[in-house]
């Protein structure tokens, strides 16, 4: 099995309280783009802060994180990990999504606070490991 390149990034939105609507419409955009590509991953939302995982064939995954960059909707773009690993964590998803907003998450078992401390962004860069233990709840959890 050829291994599949990875890449997770965290970003700020311009519009911090984006209604569900929005997140709807840039959600089916991701999917538009990322389906031909061959990208897979989940993107979680957190009022005024996306983490996103990108999988898929290293240039095309690059590609899309280039025009994430400069997209004038995000600012503080920040790569947290990547790498290749063996397999994809979300094969079937051509981008799977979470509102972490929903009071109902903190019910779950083994969910984490990761993205709710205060000034997460700041956090963010110095637990990779931290993140990919969010990412992969979810994956665990669908």
């Amino acid at each position: 099995m050829k291994p599949i390149y990875f890449l997770i990034y965290a970003s700020v939105p311009r519009n911090l309280h984006a209604s569900q609507t929005e997140l709807t419409d840039l959600l089916d955009t991701c999917r538009r783009i990322n389906t031909p590509r061959g990208i897979t991953g989940l993107l979680l939302y957190k009022e005024g802060l996306f983490l996103q995982l990108l999988e898929g064939p290293e240039p095309a995954v690059k590609q899309i994180y280039a025009k994430i960059f400069q997209d004038s909707r995000h600012h503080s773009c920040m790569v947290i990990n990547e790498g290749v690993a063996d397999q994809r964590l979300f094969p079937d998803w051509s981008m799977g999504f979470h509102d972490l907003t929903d009071p109902q998450l903190a019910e779950r078992p083994g969910f984490s606070q990761f993205m709710n401390q205060p000034k997460a962004l700041d956090h963010l860069p110095d637990d990779p490991d931290g993140c990919m233990r969010l990412l992969r709840l979810f994956r665990e959890s669908m």
